[in-house]
């Protein structure tokens, strides 16, 4: 995990405001997979607080956000029911 160090002015746009160190911890999702009784289950470690979103796929090249939401936990998860025939899709996470 990365942590990096930024001054943080609250307000202003004033240069010679006082400023305060602050850390911020960046986690770069690392997409997990469980799959059981025709259900896949995608996961990550995600910052609380934090608002994330499910992106989905069919060409890799168009990727309309599946649902939004801001994390309650350490882990997010989204639970896809499998369906024989289904097009194959492709899932990603981001966060704003």
């Amino acid at each position: 995990m990365n942590a990096y160090t930024f001054l943080v002015r609250s307000g202003t746009k004033d240069r010679n405001a006082p400023s305060s160190p602050g850390t911020v911890k960046l986690i770069t999702p690392k997409l997990s997979t469980a799959f059981s009784n025709g259900l896949v289950q995608l996961s990550f470690q995600a910052n609380p607080g934090r608002i994330y979103s499910w992106l989905v796929s069919a060409n890799l090249t168009s990727w309309p956000a599946l649902n939004s939401f801001v994390s309650g936990g350490s882990t997010a998860r989204l639970t896809i029911p499998l369906s024989p025939g289904a097009p194959i899709q492709y899932y990603r996470v981001s966060s704003p």
